[in-house]
C-alpha cells in the first residue's frame, strides 16, 4: 500500500488525458474549490456512482480535559461527511 498524493493524482490526469501537467493542476485545484465553497453554503454534492460530501453543523457541547477532568466547552464546528456511491464500493471491492 502506498501513500498517493495530489500531485500524484495530477500527474495521473495528465499522462491519461494527454493534457499538460499545469493544465490539470488548475483543474483540479479548481474543482476542489468547488467542493469546498458548495460545501461552505450547506450544498449536498453528489456524484452518481461515486459518493455524496455533505457538511452538518455540529453545536458547542461540553466535554472533560483527559489529563485534568476539568469541564471544558467545544466550540461549534462543521463536519464534513463522505457516503460511498454503489459504484465506488463495487470497483474498489
Amino acid at each position: 500500500m502506498s501513500n498517493i498524493q495530489k500531485t500524484d493524482i495530477i500527474k495521473q490526469v495528465a499522462s491519461n488525458t494527454g493534457n499538460s501537467i499545469k493544465d490539470c493542476e488548475v483543474i483540479i485545484n479548481s474543482f476542489l474549490n468547488s467542493i469546498q465553497s458548495n460545501l461552505k453554503n450547506n450544498d449536498k454534492i453528489s456524484f452518481i456512482g461515486f459518493g455524496a460530501f455533505n457538511a452538518k453543523n455540529i453545536p458547542e457541547s461540553k466535554g472533560r480535559n483527559p489529563a485534568t477532568g476539568k469541564e471544558i466547552t467545544i466550540a461549534a464546528r462543521r463536519r464534513v461527511s463522505f457516503s460511498v456511491g454503489k459504484g465506488f464500493k463495487d470497483k474498489v471491492n
